[in-house]
């Protein structure tokens, strides 16, 4: 059975590749959100990754939806 990916989830995939990339070129290009940790949004969708900057990589922690309640995700981190 072949698996079909609808337009708009390839849409959504691709930006997703697109931004990761961004983040991992110029991870300090985006603003703090909450010390350490920075949010970089998608162009097309509301969603954003949030992601800290370690000494070797980039950690993304979380990808929101920015429509949701604000800082709904703040629980899984401890904040």
């Amino acid at each position: 059975m072949k698996l079909r990916f609808l337009p708009l989830a390839v849409s959504f995939k691709n930006e997703a590749v697109t931004v990761r990339r961004l983040i991992e070129e110029h991870p300090q290009a985006w603003h703090p959100l909450l010390p350490p940790f920075r949010q970089c949004r998608f162009r097309r969708f509301p969603y954003a990754f949030i992601y800290q900057v370690m000494e070797t990589e980039v950690l993304v922690v979380a990808v929101p939806h920015l429509m949701q309640k604000p800082g709904y995700w703040h629980d899984r981190l401890g904040l």
